[in-house]
């Protein structure tokens, strides 16, 4: 599990489904994996829940993750 500490530009999209959210990153950021956390600086902590699209040329990755409690950060 890594921990990876974004600022919010790095966000692409950000859309509500269910209980989770999709979340597309900018190209220039790499894919995290399953299990990893992302901090951003004023949208809060998420779990990667899964992997939707991986990044590709001038697109960035498409994942689901959960957000996390305080306690869970």
């Amino acid at each position: 599990m890594r921990i990876l500490r974004l600022p919010d530009e790095h966000l692409a999209d950000l859309i509500a489904d269910s209980s989770t959210v999709i979340i597309t990153l900018r190209w220039h950021t790499r894919t995290p994996a399953p299990g990893d956390l992302v901090h951003l600086d004023t949208l809060g902590h998420w779990r990667v829940l899964e992997i939707l699209r991986r990044e590709r040329p001038g697109f960035g990755a498409d994942l689901r993750a959960s957000l996390l409690a305080h306690s869970d950060a």
